[in-house]
């Protein structure tokens, strides 16, 4: 201890000397010395004066300490004493037990006839109680009511109870309670009356909680009251073994129960309201909108009223909310499981569904409920159910009305009237706008409810397209075939063909919007390749229903010209033009119909068009029975193929666009004509091998047929000349290959074979 008072008085020298040092670092500092040591000596004797008050503090309290101490000593010795006492005492009084027995059982015996006195007071008033308690009903008192009937009850069950202990100390012995029960049954009857009157008022509970709450509270405070005289009558049995009659009433139960079945009445009251299908279409839509306002007004009044006067145990709102889902469960699922829907009720359905848990109802302002824990307002299948019946019935009515458009628009092409032009002058029918406007409004509608929904409803609106692409190409096949029977019918054939051509444009340009617009809408993740490969799918049938349609108004325009391509290459076509000049003005003249189809459809016929002029061509090159004299004849000939061949380039510049290149695919004339006027055949093989590399479908049949029209060469020499060119061995070109060309060029044997016969005879003339 000495050596920590030394170590603060060395650790307060230090730190004084260091105020010190402090104070005194300037030379002005010293006229502060006297002030400054008063103002310390201040402090210390402040400090001491303190130090003393704290000192005595503790030893006043130790003083006091040691005092109760001393006094708690003495008072542990008397008790010792005194208890030793008591001991003694009781050693000597064991004998009275057995001498105080008597008085034991007379007292027991005096307690048996004070209560027996008491019960018989209360049993002389239970006919006036009863009586009483009826009134009380009828008058609606019921808190009153219940206090008597509960003091009624109180009487019964502890006479019962005497009645046990005595069975019970008699050994197991049985007494007849059949006279207590019998005088005590108009209780039980009261019970059920005043529980009736109960029932009613939470019945209406939504009634009464607007206009006498007070009444709702009093049938709750009965109905708890009830359920914790269950609770004691529990114990009590589980306690003595004792069974209280018409216990447990399981009161609170059967309040939920008539909770629930309030609930059940009010949809029954919606049903009553019900209008039949058959004269009001939207009856389910009518319906259904009672029924959110009828849900969604009593909710409020639960969450506003009910709340204050339902004990909180009863967690009524949420209650509420199960009882309400629970009713809405089962009136939906009626409606899928029994009522044929169509798909407009069907949609309703789903859509109010998806609703449900929106802002127009339990995320309405006014409620705002944790839709969390509620289960889905139909159970998985029978929302499935519901769904397929929607597709099922979205995919016959779509499939009914594309039907019926493609038939109305097989009558207007029938039509004597010409088809509508749009502001560019381009025909075309109402077809596409009608089509994809019902794809539209169906895909608008399913979006109600739920991107589900509207993905279901799009793979239907492809499927149905599928199937309306089929029947509109069978349509136009019809159409075409009872032209070309008689082609004074149908009387514009031209106009709607070129109509049609440009509906399937226009339904190809609707496809794309309307793909881009549902990308935009759901996002390409959930649009799927699988959709981009369907729509890409009906863009391709359109656009492949538009060609064929093109390649109708070729065949029209070539029956026409069918007369003229029979005119070449035979010995009236070298001196005379008119075949080819024939030719030229009857496709300028179709050409003023074909200006009204739009310009994807009209490149493609302006192509098509071409290639068939110059197959027609090279075809009756091939395959005529001609077969030139002389060399000048040949040179004659193939100055007049070049010549034609300049004019069919010449036309379709002029007529077509610039994605069209003639100087391309009209070569083949003039390739062809230098065959036919080579004089020197040395060169020949050089030639037709040129024809070989340009021409990949260019087979030996038709260099046969080339080599023996000039009339130069034997069958032998031209084969053996054939065999000279890549053309021996070469395997044949698919026809529908963008770069074939002569395949499409088929030379029959018997020309050949025809060709020969004539070349021979005139061998043997000359």
């Amino acid at each position: 201890m000495s050596v920590d008072v030394q170590k603060w008085k060395a650790e307060a020298h230090e730190k004084a000397a260091k105020t010190v040092a402090n104070m005194l670092q300037h030379p002005d500092s010293l006229d502060k010395v006297e002030q400054w040591r008063r103002r310390f000596m201040r402090n210390k004797a402040s400090a001491e004066a303190r130090l003393k008050t704290a000192v005595q503090s503790q030893l006043d309290g130790v003083r006091t300490g040691l005092h109760q101490l001393h006094g708690a000593l003495q008072d542990i010795k008397e008790i010792k004493k005194s208890m030793n006492e008591v001991d003694s005492m009781c050693k000597n009084v064991g004998y009275l037990a057995d001498e105080l027995q008597a008085v034991r059982d007379c007292q027991i015996h005096q307690n048996r006839i004070s209560k027996s006195c008491e019960h018989l007071n209360l049993i002389f008033t239970v006919p006036e109680s009863v009586k009483k308690t009826e009134v009380l009903i009828n008058e609606g008192k019921l808190l009153l009511a219940h206090k008597c009937l509960s003091d009624l009850e109180a009487t019964r069950d502890e006479l019962l109870l005497e009645v046990h202990k005595m069975e019970q100390e008699e050994e197991g012995k049985k007494s007849d309670k059949k006279p207590l029960y019998q005088y005590f049954d108009a209780v039980k009857k009261l019970s059920d009356s005043l529980g009736k009157q109960c029932w009613v008022v939470l019945g209406r509970v939504l009634s009464t909680v607007r206009s006498d709450p007070a009444q709702l509270v009093t049938a709750l405070r009965i109905v708890e009251r009830e359920t914790r005289a269950d609770k004691r009558a529990q114990e009590k049995e589980n306690l003595m073994g004792f069974s209280v009659p018409g216990r447990p009433k399981k009161w609170r139960d059967k309040a939920f129960k008539v909770l629930e079945e309030s609930v059940s009445n009010r949809f029954e009251s919606l049903d009553m309201e019900l209008q039949d299908r058959l004269d009001d279409k939207m009856w389910l839509v009518k319906h259904l909108e009672r029924t959110r306002k009828l849900v969604l007004d009593d909710l409020i009044v639960v969450k506003n009223l009910c709340q204050a006067c339902f004990p909180p145990s009863y967690n009524i709102f949420d209650r509420y909310i199960e009882m309400y889902h629970k009713a809405l469960s089962v009136m939906l699922e009626r409606f899928v499981l029994e009522e044929r829907l169509d798909s407009n009720e069907c949609i309703s359905l789903l859509t109010w569904i998806r609703e449900y848990k929106g802002t127009d109802l339990l995320m309405h302002p006014e409620l705002q409920i944790d839709v969390g824990f509620l289960g889905p307002l139909l159970l998985p299948k029978v929302e499935r159910e519901l769904q397929d019946t929607y597709r099922r019935t979205t995919k016959n009515n779509m499939m009914e009305w594309m039907s019926r458009l493609a038939s109305t628009d097989l009558q207007d092409w029938n039509s004597e009237a010409p088809p509508e032009t749009d502001m560019e002058g381009f025909y075309n029918t109402s077809l596409p706008v009608f089509l994809f406007k019902m794809i539209d409004q169906n895909l608008q509608v399913a979006a109600k409810a739920g991107e589900e929904i509207k993905l279901k409803i799009l793979e239907v609106c492809l499927d149905s397209m599928e199937a309306f692409q089929r029947e509109y190409k069978s349509n136009i096949k019809v159409f075409k075939s009872k032209h070309f029977e008689d082609r004074m019918q149908p009387v514009r054939f031209v106009e709607y063909m070129v109509a049609i051509v440009n509906n399937c444009k226009a339904c190809m340009d609707f496809t794309d919007q309307l793909k881009e617009r549902l990308v935009a809408e759901l996002g390409r993740a959930t649009f799927g390749e699988d959709k981009e490969r369907l729509f890409k799918s009906v863009v391709d049938c359109f656009e492949k229903i538009g060609e064929e349609s093109a390649g109708y108004l070729l065949d029209e325009v070539f029956l026409d010209l069918e007369p003229f391509f029979a005119q070449i290459m035979t010995p009236t076509w070298v001196p005379n033009p008119e075949a080819v000049d024939t030719i030229i003005v009857t496709i300028e003249d179709y050409y003023n119909d074909f200006l009204h189809i739009k310009d994807k459809f009209f490149d493609y016929l302006m192509e098509q068009a071409l290639k068939k002029v110059l197959l027609e061509y090279v075809r009756a090159m091939l395959s005529k029975r001609m077969v030139f004299k002389d060399y000048e004849g040949r040179r004659d000939a193939a100055k007049k193929i070049t010549e034609e061949s300049k004019k069919i380039e010449k036309l379709f510049k002029k007529l077509a666009k610039a994605t069209l290149q003639p100087e391309t695919l009209c070569p083949v004339l003039t390739t062809l004509a230098e065959v036919i006027k080579l004089r020197d055949t040395s060169m020949m093989a050089l030639e037709i091998s040129g024809i070989a590399n340009k021409y990949p479908d260019f087979k030996s049949d038709h260099a046969l047929a080339l080599l023996l029209m000039r009339g130069d060469l034997t069958r032998a020499e031209a084969r053996q000349l054939i065999m000279e060119t890549p053309l021996e061995g070469r395997q044949d070109t698919p026809a529908d290959d963008p770069a074939s060309f002569f395949t499409q060029i088929i030379v029959p044997p018997s020309v050949l074979d025809k060709l020969e016969t004539l070349k021979e005879s005139m061998m043997k003339k000359k």
